[in-house]
């Protein structure tokens, strides 16, 4: 698992290096890999978590350097971004990332998984040409030529996390904001509706002190906000912020 660890964050750390960086990319990222992997023997430390200290302290200073030169944030960097600034990206994600994917369509973005195959075997394309943003924790894929293609837009993400803080990485590797939910369910957009014309599917006790529902335009499935999804959007604050 560590060497599969290591194998993904020398790629997520050269694709970030790679934006910003003012001498070779190769060398820069293996002299940050042995110093590393030195401070993981020094202090005793797991080297999954040094690498993810790294990672961290990386993207502060190449988000840092954009910002400076005028290049724009991460995403525009990496040329992720389509002609118009407020569209989201969609996103697919691999057949064990369904609970990470939820939390993206909770974020508000448009995000599907393909359970029992890889991401990037499945990819369907969406409107206008643009690609959608692979998601993978599967190190292996990444020395793939197909994943070093530039037309193909795959962002690593570490396995050892837990799923919200799996979306907060993606969130900070792209500089995403937190938007309006979508369906937790099929990824649908969510619209807000009349209580008297869902009146019928609503439960008793919620009818009597709730008022504002909102349902999912692709699957219909029926929302209001409760205790569970102030739990979540109290996560996603937490996310937001940090």
């Amino acid at each position: 698992m560590i060497e599969r660890l290591q194998a993904g964050h020398r790629f997520a750390l050269r694709s970030l290096l790679s934006l910003a960086a003012r001498r070779p990319v190769d060398s820069l990222l293996a002299r940050l890999m042995k110093a590393a992997q030195r401070r993981s023997r020094c202090e005793r430390r797991p080297l999954p978590d040094v690498l993810h200290e790294l990672h961290e302290r990386v993207r502060t200073c190449v988000r840092r350097r954009l910002k400076r030169s005028g290049a724009g944030d991460l995403r525009s960097a990496r040329g992720w971004k389509s002609g118009c600034c407020s569209s989201a990206p969609r996103f697919v994600g691999d057949g064990s990332l369904g609970g990470l994917c939820r939390w993206l369509r909770a974020a508000g973005y448009d995000a599907e998984w393909k359970p029992g195959g890889a991401a990037v075997d499945a990819a369907p394309p969406i409107s206008g040409g643009e690609s959608p943003i692979l998601i993978t924790t599967n190190s292996r894929f990444l020395d793939r030529p197909d994943m070093r293609s530039s037309a193909v837009r795959v962002l690593w993400v570490p396995s050892n996390l837990r799923r919200i803080e799996q979306a907060a990485w993606i969130m900070r590797e792209l500089s995403l904001t937190i938007r309006r939910p979508r369906c937790m369910v099929c990824g649908g957009e969510i619209v807000f509706v009349e209580k008297n014309s869902v009146a019928a599917r609503i439960p008793p006790r919620t009818a009597r002190w709730k008022d504002a529902y909102q349902l999912c335009r692709a699957c219909g499935r029926l929302y209001w906000e409760g205790t569970h999804w102030e739990k979540i959007r109290a996560q996603l604050d937490r996310i937001q912020n940090e």
